[in-house]
């Protein structure tokens, strides 16, 4: 897959020289910012980012299984399963066997996972806002049609992967010594 050419309004270099001018770093340093202003929003409601998104999925799609929840949000199963076991200690979500499927459950909100969410969708919000806020008003519309773009790219790639069973990328880990 050839990535698309940049407009010409955009000076890229040839080397890159200045990690300050690294759209990879920028963009890392971006979501650092983000997560650290996601969680200060979410005070003591006590959800992570991840978790957020989990609830926040599963009261849009109500009875959805694990694959498929893993698929939607970008995450491998074995982290949705990881999350769905503490969401199920916390008592937000039950998991029950899945109609059809021997070994497939579904996944739904409790009332009391309604009422987390509920509080941390206005954090969640009240983040964006921060986050959006940090650009002149001239250039929030296309800052987030540019994340929604990256955001679309991302989905596309993962679903190529998923269709072809092709592992995503990884991350190399370092050799022990000794």
């Amino acid at each position: 897959m050839t990535p698309p050419e940049p407009p010409r309004s955009v000076r890229l270099p040839k080397e890159l020289v200045k990690l300050d001018r690294s759209m990879a770093h920028l963009l890392h340093r971006a979501q650092q910012l983000a997560t650290e202003i996601f969680r200060e929003e979410m005070g003591s409601i006590g959800l992570t980012r991840p978790q957020f998104a989990f609830l926040l999925s599963i009261l849009r799609n109500p009875g959805l299984g694990q694959k498929e929840l893993a698929a939607q949000m970008g995450a491998d199963t074995s982290t949705i399963a990881e999350i769905a076991a503490r969401m199920e200690a916390c008592g937000y979500i039950s998991r029950e066997p899945r109609p059809g499927s021997p070994r497939g459950v579904q996944l739904d909100l409790t009332l009391a996972g309604k009422r987390r969410l509920k509080r941390a969708r206005q954090a969640a919000a009240r983040a964006d806002r921060v986050l959006l806020h940090l650009f002149p008003a001239g250039d929030r519309r296309a800052v987030l049609t540019g994340l929604m773009n990256l955001s679309d790219e991302m989905g596309k790639r993962e679903k190529e992967r998923r269709e072809t069973r092709e592992p995503g990328p990884r991350r190399s880990m370092p050799r022990k010594r000794g």
